[in-house]
Parts: C-alpha cells; sequence; structure tokens
C-alpha cells in the first residue's frame, strides 16, 4: 500500500516545479503559470498558491516581476568592488541601473563612524537597483562624507547614473584618489526595504557586502551592496611575480 503524502499543499505544489526547474524541463527564462493559475490547477486557495511560489523564490529557483515569475538563469557577477562604484552605465543591454533614492541625510550612528563625520554632519545618501533582464540583482547604497562642510559631488543628488559611478565623481571633485578598499560580506536575512527593491520574501536569505574607500585622509565612500540568494560571484586577478 503507497505512503500516504501527508505534506501541506504548497510544499508538494513547491516541489513539483523544483523537480521540472532542477532537471531542466523548465528552462531560465520559462514562465510559470500565475498564483491564480496555479490555485486552479492544484484545486487550493490563492494563498497556498502564493506561499508555494514564495518557497521557490527563497530557494533561488525563480525571480518575479510585474510580467510574472519566471525560471532563474545562473546570473554570475564579475566585476570588483571598485569596479561596482565606479560603474556608470549598465554592462550589458539586458543590464540596467534605476537610481532610487540621492538625497542629503543626517546618517545612522554606525555610518558616521565608518566616514569618520561628526554627529549630525550631512552626508550623500545615494541608493541604485541593479537589474538584468527586469529582475534585480544587486541594491546599492552607498554613503558620501561631505569635505569641510561641503558636498563633495553635486551630481550625486541627481536621479540618473553619474560619469565614472560615485566614486569617481568624488575623485574628480575633491582630487583625492581612493588607493585602498576593504570588503566584508554577510550571508544574513533581508529586512522590508531590501525585501522590497529586490522582489524577494521579506526574511529571505541574501549576501551583504559592504566596501570602504579611503585615501591617506579618510573614507571617500562607504558602500553597502545586497545580493539576493541564487547568485555567484567571482573575481580574478593576477599575482605578482618575483622581481
Amino acid at each position: 500500500m503507497p505512503a500516504i503524502d501527508r505534506r501541506p499543499a504548497y510544499q508538494k505544489i513547491a516541489e513539483h516545479y523544483r523537480a521540472l526547474i532542477l532537471s531542466e524541463e523548465m528552462q531560465p527564462g520559462t514562465v510559470l503559470p500565475s498564483v491564480t493559475e496555479l490555485a486552479t490547477e492544484w484545486g487550493v486557495s490563492r494563498e497556498t498558491a502564493h506561499k508555494a511560489m514564495g518557497q521557490l523564490t527563497v530557494a533561488g529557483l525563480v525571480w518575479t516581476s510585474s510580467r510574472g515569475a519566471f525560471v532563474k538563469g545562473n546570473d554570475e557577477i564579475t566585476t570588483s568592488p571598485h569596479e561596482r562604484a565606479t560603474l556608470v552605465r549598465p554592462l550589458s543591454e539586458t543590464e540596467t541601473i534605476t537610481v532610487t533614492a540621492a538625497t542629503a541625510v543626517s546618517p545612522p550612528a554606525y555610518v558616521t563612524e565608518t566616514l569618520g563625520t561628526e554627529p549630525g554632519d550631512l552626508v550623500i545618501r545615494r541608493e541604485e537597483v541593479i537589474s538584468r533582464h527586469e529582475r534585480p540583482v544587486r541594491l546599492a547604497v552607498a554613503w558620501i562624507p561631505a569635505v569641510g562642510g561641503q558636498i563633495t559631488c553635486a551630481h550625486l543628488l541627481d536621479l540618473e547614473p553619474v560619469e565614472g559611478g560615485a566614486l569617481g565623481c568624488v575623485e574628480r571633485a575633491t582630487g583625492r584618489k581612493a588607493v585602498h578598499w576593504k570588503t566584508s560580506m554577510e550571508g544574513r536575512a533581508s529586512d522590508d526595504r531590501e525585501s522590497g527593491h529586490l522582489r524577494i520574501p521579506n526574511g529571505a536569505p541574501i549576501l551583504a557586502v559592504v566596501t570602504l574607500f579611503a585615501d591617506p585622509d579618510g573614507v571617500l565612500l562607504y558602500e553597502e551592496n545586497v545580493l539576493p540568494g541564487g547568485l555567484k560571484i567571482s573575481y580574478e586577478g593576477e599575482i605578482p611575480g618575483e622581481e
């Protein structure tokens, strides 16, 4: 007598599509049934169907947009932190950069401490969402300190990409040059803001990457990047030989 499958319906639905995706019967870019279609096909509520889709999203198998849910491809990020900070335009025709915020603000205490500024000093907070095939793959927030009480690069307050990226703009405006950068990475759960921008469930696993750019006189830029699950990150470079 066959065993009775007592798993919740949303798990059965998610496992069904997981098997199709992993077996490559559903190729990257394939559109999945809508929540309404899933509910009708499986004879479940929309809430159950939505929960099944959430399982697939958290597992990094699908991504969602205003046009529906799609099987995710094997995205790879190969740009270094410095290359990302000086990026002015998309890397390909399928990639877009959307500046979602650019304002002078009084930053939270941890940013003030990192930048070496005084409490209450205004800094530029610049937020961008980078997408591929309309799917968000990175949320970036750059914090730029003022120099002598003056905003270093007024273009960073525009809701448009700037020539040479945020770091390049700061370097041109100040005449300084970043000679050192340090990156730290941490896996954690997404918060409401991050989930909204990346179109993933709240609490989904993400990789948080923070990078600090400095010269001998101090910090030029502090950048926070958030990447959704399922992305591959790879860097390469040359190892100096002995002289």
